[in-house]
């Protein structure tokens, strides 16, 4: 028999412990106001947990929060926080739509891979950073829309996407991984703010790419993302828009990452 709501909720000095519930069965969870973290796996494996609220009061996020937590539909977050850690919603197969407060800045690796019912993801107005397949095999995501905030795309980032049909990504992006947005063979890219055009090399952007020239159907050499937009404008479809660019990335070269 539990003695208190500290003993109830596994609580010390404001934190819901490691592991804490780890592989039960409860359905659904309210974290207790006054809780400022929550650990590292203390959800993770609950295959019966639906819904989850936490108050504002939260700030810190452990790794695999919610790993596998396969029946997991609604998460209200904590507009207190700062980074979705590595790993947090990775196999939430469930999860169809997620509300990231403005307040995160950063999203870490794996942070939600294979959450293969994701349909949408309203992406934080402070944003600078989504880390390395954050959100990998997201079979059903649809559309991906990255605030003016957004910096870095790391490698992987977006990978394995196949039901995308249209990315609307900033000119504030200075960092692309490889890969990141390898997504459906008929994918839109729409860089905003950002005119293309046919055989003129666009602005120089500090930014790398490790392309594997084995892999690419189009037998143009990429090094350098100075090169990426020019190379994009003259084997693919083309259309400006409002000052930006849609380029229609069709099988004639899946490879390129953006």
């Amino acid at each position: 028999m539990y003695k208190d709501i500290t003993e109830i909720y596994h609580l010390l000095d404001a934190k819901i412990q490691d592991r804490a519930f780890f592989g039960t069965h409860i359905t659904s969870f309210a974290v207790p106001p006054g809780v400022r973290e929550i650990g590292n796996y203390s959800f993770a494996e609950c295959s019966q947990l639906t819904t989850f609220t936490m108050p504002n009061t939260v700030t810190l996020l452990g790794q695999n929060v919610f790993t596998e937590c396969t029946n997991l539909v609604s998460v209200t977050l904590s507009n207190a926080l700062t980074e979705i850690p590595c790993d947090t919603f990775m196999e939430c197969s469930s999860l169809r739509f997620v509300h990231i407060p403005d307040s995160v800045a950063r999203i870490g690796p794996c942070a939600f891979n294979e959450c293969s019912a994701l349909k949408a993801v309203r992406f934080p107005r402070k944003l600078k950073s989504i880390e390395w397949g954050c959100f990998s095999n997201c079979k059903s995501l649809e559309t991906i829309y990255l605030p003016d905030s957004v910096e870095k795309l790391d490698c992987h980032a977006f990978e394995g996407c196949d039901r995308v049909g249209v990315i609307s990504i900033p000119n504030t992006i200075h960092l692309v991984g490889d890969q990141a947005l390898l997504c459906g063979k008929h994918t839109i890219l729409y860089r905003r703010h950002h005119t293309v055009e046919l055989g003129v090399e666009p602005e120089p952007l500090d930014c790398e790419f490790d392309f594997d020239e084995e892999e690419m159907v189009n037998t143009e050499t990429v090094n350098i993302f100075n090169s990426f937009l020019l190379i994009l404008s003259q084997v693919c479809e083309t259309h400006n828009i409002d000052d930006g660019v849609c380029i229609i990335v069709d099988h004639i070269c899946p490879y390129l990452a953006i």
